[in-house]
């Protein structure tokens, strides 16, 4: 395979940080999972406004909060620690020190470390909301908005957010269906590793792709504008931690490895109805461009294909489009 020697090279200094499952450390603290709460003070309520919802017949307001990477130690769905109370009319609130984490997400600050959902005993909820330690004392609130849901795409989810928290949201994830919904990326996440994520989950340890998934990748990475060098490092990484850790073997990883190049390929294969001269599928048009244009050409020429834009208008497309594709940026830099 043309990419079986890709996994050679990659060092562990690459890898990307892994969060142990009894501590995290937030805000300058080493905070383990089940807290005494020690430090707990009426500064712990975060509150939900009922009032922005069209819920009905509801008896009880519930609350769950977990960290967004899974790890640690949280209440169950639905129990009586997750009951929230009522402040007023359409207002309801919870104390975090119920879940037994309140240190932890009174230090975690600025952090996007948790997720939460507010949900009635009728079987509504709000959509997964970012949130850290700042929002303690925030109210969240239901925006009318509503997304595909991310894991079935026949059903939806209503947004919440916060009122004085924007970078706090609805989580930024990529649906069933190849769409991005929210607008907040959880600490540890960002659009590369959503994207990689995305290829990682549908293409097999054998190295089979199921494509119709993995085609819709060229959609997300222009919606996430994801470049496609920092894409194929992600997930070489990726892949290589999975070997470290024994998950998957030297053999497998080489052939998912592959096809996951392949489909990165065709997702960054140039499509002329974006921007004609975007070669490179970033969302710009810059020198990096003539580099990807160099590229096609080859390829094309190699293939004995004709298609694509014949810059300089001469009937032909070779090296002499290049030069004038450098000539046209110049040109827009003056």
């Amino acid at each position: 395979m043309k990419h079986n020697k890709l996994l050679k090279g990659i060092t562990a200094t690459a890898l990307a940080l892994t969060v142990p499952m009894s501590m995290l450390v937030v805000g300058g603290f080493s905070v383990s999972a089940a807290s005494g709460d020690e430090n707990v003070s009426e500064g712990t309520k975060i509150y939900f406004d009922v009032a922005s919802t069209d819920w009905k017949n509801y008896k009880e307001i519930y609350c769950h909060i977990w960290r967004a990477d899974g790890t640690g130690t949280w209440t169950s769905w639905q129990t009586r620690k997750e009951l929230c109370k009522k402040a007023s009319d359409g207002l309801y609130y919870y104390d975090i020190a119920k879940t037994g984490n309140a240190d932890e997400i009174l230090a975690a600050g600025s952090n996007n470390y948790y997720c939460v959902i507010f949900s009635a005993d009728t079987g509504v909820q709000t959509y997964n909301t970012i949130m850290n330690g700042d929002c303690l004392g925030d109210t969240c609130y239901m925006t009318g908005n509503v997304f595909e849901n991310p894991e079935d795409s026949n059903k939806t989810c209503a947004e919440a957010a916060w009122k004085n928290h924007p970078e706090c949201g609805a989580q930024k994830v990529i649906t069933s269906t190849g769409k991005v919904i929210g607008n907040a990326l959880a600490a540890g996440t960002t659009d590369v590793t959503l994207a990689a994520d995305f290829v990682i989950k549908y293409v097999s340890d054998e190295g089979v792709a199921d494509t119709h998934k993995t085609d819709m990748l060229g959609d997300i990475v222009n919606a996430l504008n994801v470049n496609q060098v920092e894409l194929e490092d992600c997930l070489k990484n990726k892949i290589h931690t999975s070997l470290l850790e024994g998950s998957i073997t030297e053999e497998s990883a080489q052939k998912k490895l592959a096809t996951i190049m392949d489909v990165i390929d065709k997702a960054y294969t140039f499509n002329p109805e974006i921007d004609p001269y975007d070669f490179n599928v970033d969302g710009r048009v810059d020198v990096q461009d003539v580099t990807a244009f160099q590229i096609i050409i080859a390829k094309q020429q190699a293939s004995g294909l004709t298609e694509g834009i014949d810059i300089n208008e001469d009937g032909i497309i070779d090296v002499q489009d290049v030069t004038a594709f450098q000539l046209y940026l110049a040109q827009q830099a003056a």
